[in-house]
């Protein structure tokens, strides 16, 4: 999971990691920690699977100090 942007790009944190193993339609709650900024973020994750094509989710937001407002 990436998540970058903010007033002058300052914002630029990366969460390496994996699962070992998720079963099909489940959840995994992902943490990126704290995220101090303000502006408007673009938060990247991926995922793939030896038996399944890479999938990345975009999504947008916008933080306001420790606050992360509307992932849209």
């Amino acid at each position: 999971m990436t998540v970058t942007g903010g007033i002058l790009g300052m914002i630029n944190k990366s969460v390496p990691g994996s699962k070992t193993t998720l079963a099909p339609d489940a959840t995994e709650a992902i943490s990126s920690g704290l995220i101090l900024g303000l502006g408007k973020i673009v938060i990247e994750i991926t995922a793939n699977a030896d038996n399944a094509a890479e999938v990345t989710v975009t999504k947008e937001a916008f933080v306001l100090g420790i606050l992360v407002i509307g992932i849209k």
